[in-house]
């Protein structure tokens, strides 16, 4: 599922993916590698990207190869990325907690209704 999107129709774009319900993963993509509108709609991005390689890594990176033009992951990796330092509220809520109540129309953790 992508979480967010940052297209730049000149450089590298950037993307936040959860992948399994169980992870993010920070993808750059290199400029001119994916059609700059189906970028922009999610559904369309995500049925054309590649297969994310097997392993537990939350960076990589997608480049054409030199010599064919075909896509791949030039690098992935797993790094310590930066976190939030001064928290603002004492209210922490993971993602991956996240449910749509049907009905209420509601979003709600574990514990409660987020209004």
């Amino acid at each position: 599922m992508m979480l967010q999107a940052g297209i730049d129709e000149v450089n590298e774009s950037e993307l936040r993916i959860a992948v399994a319900h169980k992870s993010i993963q920070y993808l750059t993509i290199d400029h001119g590698l994916y059609d700059v509108d189906e970028m922009y709609f999610a559904p369309s991005l995500i049925s054309t990207l590649l297969s994310s390689p097997p392993g537990h890594w939350n960076q990589g990176h997608i480049k054409s190869n030199t010599t064919n033009d075909q896509l791949h992951f030039a690098k992935v990796s797993k790094t310590q990325l930066p976190q939030i330092e001064n928290l603002w509220h004492p209210l922490q809520i993971d993602y991956f907690e996240l449910r749509w109540e049907k009905g209420s129309g509601q979003i709600c953790t574990k514990q409660h209704a987020l209004d």
